[in-house]
């Protein structure tokens, strides 16, 4: 989308023009620095009710060399791909698509049959400070993944050479893309004021399409299943393009005894999610294994220190286990008490093959509802199922 029209804004994209100067000799100019959103948190019409654009703002910017980008996000890396990387999608399926590979954001430990964050991914690359990460368009630089392991911006100075242009991509969320042109000093370049105007109308914009989601996804829908008795629909997250829901859907569910609902997960893009009965052990699992650090004459591991730091006699980098209850599936597909435990383990989204729907039946009538949520995120997604 160019500054002049906002036609773009729908679709979910944001791109600036960089008009040529009628100066027929680059002048010296200052360094500027261009703050961009590495995605952004959206209410979806109310405070407890998240939503996330999955770009970022602006997704293409044109800078010359020596000035400074600056990405704020949570959850998210910043993570900028050689110049010899024409085709994003070609470097993910080689390095950043599945388990095994470097770049992949999950790992497998040392411990056997243990599953990390990965390292290369959660930690900056090495050099990399939050405001002295240097891009020279050689090789990856990282951010880390901002707000979590790194703070929540993370600058970048372009040192590539005028002519050239270079990915920004997030290794969590790899469809998360941004093109940066290095143009001569004799071309002029969009303004952060240009940037942040286009940003609020975009932001504006897909806030209005997650809250009319949001709203239409509360309507129950059913279907008539195999057994000629109805089967009541729902949704463990949604996601459509650029945006990432982040509850249960409808979150009320009412069913009669004996009635079975079906989850879907078809619609996930950009996270896996899962259904846990009761909510309580879904924040558990979420919660996952406490941080470790790799003990110096590595015989195992030891827990991290209330500062986040290795204790004397250990090493890092810090270790973020994702605990295997995440997603193994266990319990019967029958519900029959609100203390059983149900867990159809983590399904959809970019990194997990696994995508059926998931089945579950009560049988006993429950007026005050049977509670669960998403075993990878927690209460922040949650929902009740009456049975009357």
């Amino acid at each position: 989308m160019s500054v002049g029209s906002v036609c773009a804004l729908v679709a979910g994209t944001v791109a600036f023009a960089a008009p040529v100067s009628s100066s027929a000799v680059p002048a010296r100019r200052a360094a500027q620095t261009f703050s961009v959103m590495d995605g952004h948190d959206i209410p979806a019409g109310g405070r407890h009710r998240p939503a996330d654009y999955m770009n970022f703002v602006p997704n293409t910017i044109s800078v010359h060399k020596g000035d400074h980008i600056t990405f704020e996000g949570e959850f998210h890396t910043a993570t900028a791909l050689p110049t010899s990387v024409t085709n994003p999608n070609t470097w993910i399926r080689t390095h950043a698509r599945r388990l095994g590979q470097r770049y992949f954001f999950l790992a497998r430990d040392d411990e056997p049959g243990r599953i990390i964050f990965n390292p290369n991914v959660i930690y900056p690359t090495t050099g990399c400070k939050p405001t002295a990460c240097a891009v020279d368009g050689s090789t990856i630089v990282n951010s880390g993944a901002l707000g979590v392991v790194a703070p929540t911006k993370s600058t970048f100075t372009i040192n590539v050479a005028a002519g050239k242009s270079f990915w920004v991509i997030c290794l969590i969320h790899p469809q998360m893309r941004m093109l940066v042109n290095v143009v001569p000093n004799g071309k002029n370049v969009q303004s952060q004021a240009q940037i942040d105007a286009a940003a609020k109308q975009l932001i504006a914009a897909q806030t209005t399409r997650a809250t009319a989601l949001w709203q239409r996804l509360q309507h129950q829908h059913s279907h008539m299943g195999a057994n000629g008795r109805r089967v009541v629909d729902a949704w463990s997250g949604y996601d459509v393009k650029r945006l990432e829901l982040l509850g249960m859907f409808p979150h009320t569910i009412h069913v009669r005894r004996g009635q079975t609902v079906e989850w879907h997960f078809d619609k996930l893009l950009y996270e896996p999610h899962s259904v846990v009965f009761p909510a309580r052990l879904a924040q558990v699992i979420s919660n996952g294994p406490p941080p470790k650090c790799e003990k110096n004459n590595g015989s195992g591991d030891v827990p991290v220190t209330k500062k986040f730091t290795c204790p004397p006699g250990s090493r890092g980098p810090i270790e973020i286990e994702v605990g295997g209850r995440i997603f193994k599936k266990s319990g019967t597909h029958v519900v029959t008490r609100a203390t059983g435990r149900h867990n159809s383990g983590a399904r959809g989204g970019f990194d997990i093959s696994r995508s059926g729907p998931y089945f579950l039946r009560f049988p006993v009538a429950n007026a005050k509802g049977y509670h669960y949520a998403c075993g990878v995120h927690g209460r922040m997604m949650s929902g009740i199922v009456v049975v009357r």
